[in-house]
């Protein structure tokens, strides 16, 4: 886990070494073209619209913890939490 990452907010961090340095939506893109899917296709599988999954692609939305769900299932991924406590004041 990383410990640069900032708290109390949600964060992407992929332990793949080829993905640390990509943006949700740069990684959700890449996995999307690597399973062959288009924005419709990949949108179809987890009950979205394209322009929802256009618009996590660019990084203009982060998605709910159910639908980071979903898109996990449609990318044939596994999805890891990670909780941590927050620094105190």
């Amino acid at each position: 886990m990383r410990e640069d990452l900032p708290t109390r907010q949600l964060c992407w961090a992929c332990p793949d070494a080829e993905y640390q340095d990509l943006r949700f939506g740069q990684l959700i893109k890449l996995l999307r073209l690597e399973s062959g899917l288009s924005q419709r296709q990949l949108a179809e599988r987890v009950g979205s619209t394209q322009s929802a999954i256009a618009r996590m692609e660019a990084g203009g939305s982060q998605p709910k913890l159910a639908t980071l769900k979903k898109l996990a299932e449609a990318l044939d991924r596994d999805l890891h939490l990670y909780v941590r406590a927050k620094e105190s004041a």
